[in-house]
Order: C-alpha cells, then sequence, then structure tokens
C-alpha cells in the first residue's frame, strides 16, 4: 500500500468546516464532512434506484433499500448492490438531490 496525498487544489478538496482550506484535525473532518458525505450517500441511493427501476420494469417510487438490497416490496423481487453494479449506468453528473430527500436520522429514545 501507498499512501499518496491529496494534490492541493482546495475547490475539490476543501475542507468545507475551515472555509474551504484544505486542513483536517483531530475529528473535525467528521463534523465537516457529514453533510456532503450524506448528500452522496443519497445521490448513490438514487443511482442504484434509477437502475434497478429500469432493471425490474418498475417505477423507482415503488422501490426501497435494506442493507446492500433495493427492493420491489410489491413483486417481493430483491436486487442485490453488487448485481445493480455488474448492469448499472452511472451518469454523467450524480443526480441532484436537495435536503429535504436526505433520510431521517433516527431519533434517540
Amino acid at each position: 500500500m501507498r499512501i499518496v496525498p491529496a494534490p492541493v487544489n482546495e475547490k475539490i478538496y476543501g475542507n468545507p468546516g475551515f472555509g474551504g482550506m484544505m486542513y483536517t484535525a483531530g475529528s473535525n473532518a467528521v463534523t465537516s464532512y457529514y453533510q456532503p458525505l450524506r448528500t452522496m450517500g443519497a445521490q448513490v441511493r438514487r443511482v442504484l434506484l434509477d437502475n434497478a427501476a429500469k432493471k425490474l420494469g418498475v417505477p423507482v417510487e415503488e422501490l426501497t433499500t435494506e442493507p446492500s438490497m433495493v427492493v420491489h416490496a410489491k413483486s417481493g423481487r430483491k436486487l442485490s448492490y453488487g448485481d445493480i453494479a455488474a448492469f448499472a449506468e452511472v451518469p454523467a453528473k450524480a443526480p441532484e438531490i436537495k435536503p429535504e430527500q436526505l433520510k431521517r436520522p433516527p431519533t434517540s429514545a
């Protein structure tokens, strides 16, 4: 294994918690990247759902996800993320995800 530092490019690699500077200290990366990583996860989920809907011939609104699976409850069919990766078409640009489209974190009791 070889570690390669990111090239100096604050526009791409800047830390949102430090005004876009390429700087991370301690656990700051966790809090600084929380929202961008949630958005990225939602974008990947949407690409998986779009591809699964096309493969299954169903509306994307009828699909849900479980750990490592896309599920069509009406037909009982499931596709693993690995299965989808084998045929998926990845868009040139990630789908737009609005903040209200993000899953709500579970609340503590």
